[in-house]
């Protein structure tokens, strides 16, 4: 739904399940929504379910949906892999380190 050039969600029965009031709405396959919202300052992300549940509250993190359903999340930490459902499951340099670790004992297996 689109009003005043913000959008929102509603489910089949009319009501609201993402509030009409963001900037950008990106939909991922198992219908987990990142939704963008922009004020003169920052920009702020949000992770919300199909029901309305906010998985991640707002914050300046940036969200980016990755192939296989996965979420970037890039804040002044680090870079995180996140699930659909918002939980944590690598880090970036974690990430490498398996990379590394799958490449190497593949490359022996050939």
């Amino acid at each position: 739904m689109q009003e005043n050039q913000k959008y929102g969600l509603l489910n089949s029965n009319s009501e609201i399940i993402i509030p009409i009031e963001q900037d950008k709405i990106h939909i991922l396959e198992n219908l987990t929504f990142i939704v963008q919202s922009n004020n003169k300052e920052t920009i702020k992300y949000a992770l919300y379910n199909k029901e309305g549940k906010v998985l991640l509250p707002y914050n300046s993190d940036k969200l980016k949906i990755l192939p296989n359903n996965l979420i970037r999340k890039n804040n002044k930490n680090g870079v995180y892999i996140l699930n659909n459902c918002g939980t944590q499951i690598f880090i970036k340099r974690e990430m490498q380190l398996l990379q590394s670790w799958m490449e190497r004992n593949f490359a022996l297996h050939i």
